[in-house]
């Protein structure tokens, strides 16, 4: 069964922060910590996982750090939650007299989760330019 955690939500923030910052060669562990306000150790946990699934590369040294592997514009909301989190299924019981209602709501969601990295930085960057141009 999918649900939001923390592990997906701070696993989404680190990969929003690299995303904001995708022009920059390598960004270290302690900028995106305090950036998003994530426990460094729990982010090394998370980076972990997103590195070996092929999102993000990282480099040693004092110029190292994190940096995404793709795009921002090639990787979706829907590839990291199931990466961190398994597949996404709102109903596991398929016996229930409503499944097709159910169904039609994980396509929705789905479909609204296939936003890219670079889609929604776009539209966060367009948020706080809202907020301050009053």
């Amino acid at each position: 069964m999918f649900e939001l955690t923390a592990k997906s939500t701070y696993g989404i923030a680190a990969m929003m922060e690299l995303a904001e910052r995708h022009n920059k060669e390598y960004t270290q562990i302690k900028d995106i910590a305090e950036a998003q306000k994530i426990p460094r150790h729990y982010l090394e946990q998370l980076l972990i996982i997103l590195k070996k699934n092929g999102f993000i590369r990282s480099l040693r040294g004092k110029e190292g750090g994190y940096a995404l592997a793709r795009h921002p514009g090639s990787i979706t909301l829907l590839e990291i939650l199931e990466c961190l989190e398994g597949s996404l299924a709102i109903i596991k019981e398929k016996n229930s007299s409503i499944v097709f209602f159910w169904k039609e709501i994980e396509i929705l969601l789905k479909n609204a989760l296939e936003i890219t990295l670079e889609e929604l930085t776009m539209k966060k960057t367009g948020a706080k330019q809202m907020i301050y141009s009053i």
